[in-house]
């Protein structure tokens, strides 16, 4: 991590004498939530280390391994407290920070246990209701940060095998059923003009450690999605 980190401040120095970088948060903080794939998993550091290396950023990464946007339950009925919904606040209101990226949706996406009501929710996991979760979010982001410093993640692209492989509650997802989030994510970011990394349309993680996890070339991959021309400026469509 700490080479490929050098490699990026090397190629940084070396565009300044050509251009300005396009996003740069220089000594800001920058809050990540997510899963797994955002926290780092299986001895491979997270992309968003070598995004806020680039950035210039320090990074509050407030990811959660196994975590999902919208409130639910493990597959045994037990209620996943940590999920982005049920601690709003405190992971991404109430510290300090510039920018922040909202890498979920993906466990969302693979979630395929009925949770019924057990949860005290009136509701199960679904992409309609992934999408109000996210309005919602993006919402309540526009009081705390610019436009511009809102980036949301889609659910990553995963292979027929990823839609097959995991744990208990997250196997089985049909590929139409796993796009629906994907296009949930899409719909917010143009909705609210904030910024889009579109990793299922770039076929990212290409390569993985585990049919979900990427391996270090992806892992790469997925960071150099936050670049331009990866990551074109999205039009409000809603104020």
């Amino acid at each position: 991590m700490r080479s490929a980190i050098r490699t990026i401040r090397r190629a940084q120095a070396g565009a300044a004498r050509i251009a300005p970088p396009v996003y740069l948060y220089d000594g800001e903080t920058v809050i990540a939530v997510g899963d797994s794939i955002t926290n780092g998993a299986l001895d491979v550091d997270p992309y968003v280390e070598l995004v806020a290396a680039e950035w210039q950023a320090t990074l509050d990464n407030r990811a959660i391994s196994g975590s999902t946007l919208q409130n639910g339950n493990e597959a045994t009925g037990t209620p996943r407290a940590f999920n982005l919904m049920d601690a709003f606040e405190v992971r991404t209101i109430t510290p300090a920070a510039k920018a922040i990226v909202c890498a979920y949706t993906l466990n969302d996406a693979r979630y395929t246990a009925n949770d019924g009501a057990a949860n005290g929710y009136p509701y199960t996991l679904n992409p309609d209701l992934c999408r109000a979760a996210l309005r919602s979010c993006v919402r309540r982001w526009l009081g705390k940060y610019a436009r511009e410093d809102i980036w949301l993640v889609t659910a990553h692209w995963i292979s027929d095998a990823g839609l097959l492989s995991g744990g208990a509650g997250f196997t089985g997802q049909s590929r139409a059923g796993y796009e629906a989030y994907v296009s949930a994510c899409r719909q917010v970011a143009t909705e609210f003009g904030v910024k889009l990394v579109d990793s299922y349309a770039h076929r990212t993680p290409a390569t993985t450690l585990d049919n979900i996890h990427p391996d270090e070339a992806s892992r790469d991959r997925l960071a150099a999605l936050f670049r331009w021309p990866f990551n074109p400026r999205i039009q409000p469509s809603v104020g």
